[in-house]
């Protein structure tokens, strides 16, 4: 049987984007080989010089199927992350599904549109971690690959 192809917007700060290029390594690799989804990811690494790079952003964001968000303190400083990428998911209605990369403070920092989302990590609940923190970073990409591919799951049905 067919799998359902799910195209998934990357955002993330580029202030993050070692980290961020490292984790989306690590779960692209295990979303490719799930049984029910042929998962595609949108990052704006595959933007090429000359590119116009906000149309290339607004088509991804028009066309994907749902985001993951790598939730840290730059991206939450991040008005264009706010003001267009997660303005744009959020108005679509598209599922956003948050992965913390750094170490954010839920109690003393402004999530914004992700404030009642629930945001993954590592250990949850009794020692969460951010990806940053977690080591090795594969044992975050396992769990995290888990908890994404049961919201896809639940977001759009088993094949």
């Amino acid at each position: 049987m067919p799998k359902s192809r799910i195209t998934l917007f990357w955002s993330y700060s580029h202030a993050d984007a070692a980290a961020a290029v490292q984790l989306a390594a690590l779960l692209k690799s295990r979303l490719a080989v799930g049984k029910n989804f042929e998962t595609v990811a949108w990052m704006d690494t595959v933007l090429l010089p000359g590119e116009g790079w906000r149309n290339e952003i607004d088509g991804a964001l028009a066309n994907c199927d749902g985001g993951i968000v790598l939730v840290s303190p730059d991206m939450l400083n991040s008005d264009f992350i706010k003001n267009v990428e997660l303005k744009a998911l959020v108005d679509a209605g598209k599922p956003i599904i948050p992965l913390m990369l750094e170490c954010v403070d839920f109690d003393r920092m402004d999530l914004g549109a992700l404030a009642p989302l629930q945001v993954f990590t590592y250990g949850a609940p009794t020692k969460s971690q951010a990806f940053t923190q977690t080591s090795p970073r594969r044992d975050f990409a396992d769990e995290a690959f888990r908890a994404i591919y049961d919201r896809l799951e639940k977001e759009f049905g088993h094949v």
